[in-house]
């Protein structure tokens, strides 16, 4: 982009508010067309899933938990949806702020979803990271160079404490959502521990095999709350591996059998 014409824009509103425009979209599709068509696949993915699970539902009310800079949120907000965008970061926070300033359809809490409510100490590996976490293992998961599958990636000294909510208490304060979507690099098991009550639907973030055992933890706590739950999972590609949901024996079957380092989980009732 031409600096003059870039410097004209960014006074107009800072970048954060560009990146849901038809311009910025245009833009990218122009710059970056892999990039432009990974995120149009997604888009199509979430406008199907909704659609099959949502149905010709009216309002669709998504927790967005780990919402990092509101990339899934506006995929959320282009099915309808009214979301609630929930990041611990100070300096995400603002940015979703920045971005989502005019949008009456979407509120972000500067906090962080655990097990109970109170404080928390907030592990950065650089201001803004999508690396940064309430994990200890997590951080120091990634610091091994014996353990972390990108080489050892070192966090900063800093540290500072987080408000933490539940699941639950969202529940009671902003009503029942349709969706819950948890991405916390590590901590999916602690957020997920804070809801008691099963909603519509419920997917979260699994890197493996560092994380199995929260893994299967998130699982287990989703089957508890009703077991009529059924399962599938998304890798890169925005797709999902099955086509039709599983229930939890035939997906535990599957899961025992994979060997893949990421993917997200869904459950749907």
């Amino acid at each position: 982009m031409n600096p003059f014409l870039k410097n004209i824009l960014l006074k107009v509103m800072p970048l954060e508010s560009w990146l849901d425009t038809p311009i910025f979209r245009a833009y990218l599709k122009m710059r970056s067309p892999v990039l432009w068509q990974d995120q149009e696949n997604e888009r199509l993915f979430f406008k199907q899933l909704f659609a099959r699970v949502f149905g010709d539902k009216k309002e669709v009310l998504v927790f967005d938990v780990g919402a990092y800079n509101g990339y899934k949120a506006s995929l959320f907000l282009k099915q309808g949806a009214r979301v609630i965008s929930v990041e611990p970061d100070r300096e995400n926070f603002s940015k979703l702020k920045a971005r989502y300033k005019n949008n009456g359809r979407i509120s972000v809490l500067n906090m962080a979803v655990s097990s109970q409510t109170g404080k928390a100490v907030f592990h950065v590996q650089q201001e803004g990271s999508a690396l940064n976490t309430l994990s200890t293992k997590w951080k120091d998961t990634l610091e091994d160079q014996q353990q972390s599958r990108w080489g050892a990636i070192p966090f900063s000294e800093t540290t500072y404490e987080v408000d933490t909510t539940t699941l639950d208490a969202l529940i009671s304060r902003l009503g029942v959502p349709d969706f819950i979507k948890i991405d916390v690099e590590g901590f999916e098991y602690e957020a997920l521990r804070g809801l008691s009550k099963p909603v519509k639907m419920i997917s979260f973030e699994c890197n493996l095999p560092e994380f199995s055992e929260e893994t299967l933890a998130c699982i287990a706590h989703v089957h508890q709350l009703d077991p009529s739950y059924r399962f599938n999972y998304s890798l890169v590609d925005a797709s999902f591996a099955h086509e039709d949901f599983l229930s939890h024996a035939e997906f535990m079957k599957i899961y025992h059998s994979l060997d893949v380092r990421y993917m997200e989980i869904y459950a749907v009732r």
